[in-house]
């Protein structure tokens, strides 16, 4: 029997598969607001809608920010919120890409009724630099004062000392619903118990890395083919 999952590779977006890890720096002097391409998914904010789970349904202009990992619009009055309530949310539309709303905003790469594949971006402060001895600077010991500032969504103060941001993306599975999991081992042969030795013997062949974009899409094709 074969099973529902016809993902093809090349249906799924190159920029999503690009990398799983970058490195990000706001140089002193600037404001995080001057990398705004980087911390947002979108270049600006875009037309979109959001389909809410009793069946309401509003259209505007959205963007995610994957600092806060919050998806944010613009109201009548120009004011940038973001979404109050996200356990409300069933699914948003921006332009041709769909967002899920499950313990975070996981965006839709591609699948079908029983199993779908999503990623979450997300983008993490790792490190700042002072200005040492000789005008080089050097990487200081991170405490947790220094994430006060990302729960502030102004971005628009400049930064002292080189900050140091890291992008990264994970990968999920879902089963014909909203429960997604992390896309590992043990979740993947849950999804696919009558195929276990199967894709045990290709994970091993290949050496296989879950959380490497390009062994994903390998394993994505192979998925597709089985039978």
């Amino acid at each position: 029997m074969k099973y529902l999952f016809t993902l093809i590779a090349v249906g799924i977006t190159t920029a999503l598969f690009s990398q799983t890890s970058e490195i990000i720096t706001v140089k002193a002097g600037q404001k995080i607001s001057d990398v705004y391409k980087e911390i947002y998914r979108y270049p600006q904010f875009t037309a979109g809608r959001v389909y809410f789970v009793n069946g309401d349904v509003s259209a505007a202009k959205l963007n995610y920010n994957l600092i806060t990992e919050t998806m944010l619009f613009v109201n009548q009055k120009g004011d940038t919120l973001a979404i109050a309530d996200e356990t409300a949310v069933k699914f948003i539309t921006i332009e041709k890409d769909s967002f899920y709303y499950d313990n975070g905003y996981l965006e839709f790469v591609d699948g079908n009724k029983s199993v779908r594949l999503a990623i979450k971006q997300r983008i993490k402060f790792s490190d700042k630099k002072k200005i040492g001895a000789f005008g080089m600077p050097t990487s200081t010991v991170r405490t947790e004062s220094d994430d006060t500032f990302l729960g502030d969504r102004r971005f628009n103060f400049l930064v002292a000392e080189d900050l140091i941001f890291k992008k990264e993306t994970e990968f999920y599975l879902s089963q014909g619903s909203n429960n997604f999991v992390v896309l590992n081992k043990k979740n993947l042969l849950k999804i696919f118990p009558r195929n276990k030795e199967n894709i045990e013997a290709f994970l091993k062949e290949k050496n296989i890395n879950l959380q490497a974009a390009k062994d994903v899409e390998m394993l994505i094709q192979y998925l597709g083919k089985l039978s």
